[in-house]
């Protein structure tokens, strides 16, 4: 449960950095809670700063698992060009280890979402991510895979829906390198702040 929703929760920081905006920096937060079956869930804190002039951005995430576990991200880029940056994400997960990938990311606004492409590099080697983001009225679908060097590949389709001001209901099936399948659903609140 707990890594299934760990997606959901995150900022999509890669869409947020590489677009364009009026504002000279402006600073988005969000506090997110998490509950589903079997006693699973999460709260997640995080906050996104970009810098239009500087084409600079930075996302941070601190998430607790109902477990007692947590697991921290952060993202700082520089964009390069239209819808294209550069990235380094540092990870550090439940097990107190921190990875880091750097990497380039190509975002394409698409009519109801958008399409951004990664190509990564870190300490385990090189991976290909290709993550798809549609809004529809009342929520969101995000359909991502990566494809690792060796071959392998994993894959997601998450789907959010809003039934009320910062609640609704997520749901997520991963499929991971090993062809196993799993299904998640619960239920979320959220509140935002924005700044400038």
């Amino acid at each position: 449960m707990t890594k299934a929703f760990a997606f959901l929760a995150s900022a999509l920081v890669l869409g947020f950095a590489c677009a364009s905006g009026a504002a000279a920096e402006t600073t988005r937060s969000r506090a997110v809670t998490v509950t589903g079956d079997n006693g699973g869930g999460f709260t997640a804190q995080s906050e996104r700063t970009r810098d239009a002039e500087a084409g600079t951005f930075s996302a941070d995430r601190d998430t607790t698992f109902n477990n007692g576990t947590s697991r921290a991200v952060s993202v700082d880029g520089q964009r390069t060009g239209e819808g294209t940056a550069d990235v380094t994400r540092s990870v550090t997960g439940r097990n107190g280890e921190t990875r880091v990938q750097t990497g380039t990311v190509q975002t394409t606004r698409t009519q109801d979402g958008r399409t951004t492409t990664g190509q990564w590099q870190g300490e385990n080697g090189s991976a290909t991510t290709v993550r798809d983001v549609s809004r529809q009225e009342n929520g969101r679908t995000v359909n991502s895979a990566t494809t690792f060097g060796d071959g392998t590949t994993r894959s997601s389709q998450a789907a959010q829906v809003r039934t009320g001001p910062g609640q609704g209901t997520v749901s997520r099936t991963t499929t991971a390198r090993n062809g196993e399948t799993r299904t998640r659903s619960g239920t979320y609140t959220a509140t935002r702040r924005r700044g400038a």
